[in-house]
């Protein structure tokens, strides 16, 4: 019994960082085709600190951007190494502006905390 219920935590965790790309990607359809001036924002960023916004996704800009940036690091990287990775790794790894450094940091995980990637990263 523990183990099909571990199982299906695995599985949900690991859907859930799938739907943080997407998201990622969602939002950054958005600010490349400026899709918020259909809305008469004259900025993605104006759009993501709507109240607007906020009501509909619980986010604001900042996290936003944050999505945008996990896509485009890691929207390609295989599900194996996503498992090893928590959503805060994620944020933390896509702030690695050297791509060699962040490969060989993925290449790591798992991490055992959020502080352990934060002190690699630097």
């Amino acid at each position: 019994m523990l183990e099909e219920t571990e199982s299906m935590i695995k599985h949900y965790v690991n859907a859930t960082k799938n739907n943080f790309i997407k998201v990622g990607k969602l939002l950054k359809q958005i600010l490349q085709a400026q899709e918020y001036k259909e809305l008469d924002f004259t900025s993605f960023e104006n759009y993501a600190d709507s109240e607007r916004f906020y009501k509909m996704f619980q986010m604001h800009s900042s996290h936003a951007f944050s999505l945008i940036d996990v896509y485009e690091k890691f929207g390609n990287l295989n599900s194996n190494a996503l498992e090893l990775i928590s959503l805060r790794q994620l944020i933390e790894l896509a702030k690695v502006k050297d791509v060699e450094v962040r490969d060989e940091l993925i290449k790591q995980a798992p991490f055992k905390n959020i502080e352990e990637v934060k002190s690699k990263t630097i």
